[in-house]
């Protein structure tokens, strides 16, 4: 049986295979979607795919991730998406 590390490297690989080409396309035709944060204080996550790091607070509550990479925000209790 897989551990999650492995069931996430697996999932990494497949989406870097689907998505190569999008995290180079251009913000009007990537797909995002927004999440908002419900929080107090700071939140930073990454992205499953492309490894960069989203940043959420009180003031900044709302953020579009592209949509490659927000398999990684639907695991956090204090994102809602939008």
């Amino acid at each position: 049986m897989s551990c999650c590390g492995q069931k996430r490297t697996t999932l990494k690989e497949y989406y870097n295979s689907k998505t190569s080409n999008k995290t180079q396309q251009s913000a009007e035709t990537q797909k995002f979607l927004t999440f908002k944060y419900i929080g107090k204080s700071m939140l930073e996550l990454t992205g499953s795919v492309s490894g960069k790091t989203y940043q959420f607070s009180a003031k900044k509550s709302l953020v579009k991730i592209p949509e490659y990479d927000a398999s990684s925000m639907f695991g956090e209790p204090l994102l809602k998406k939008v």
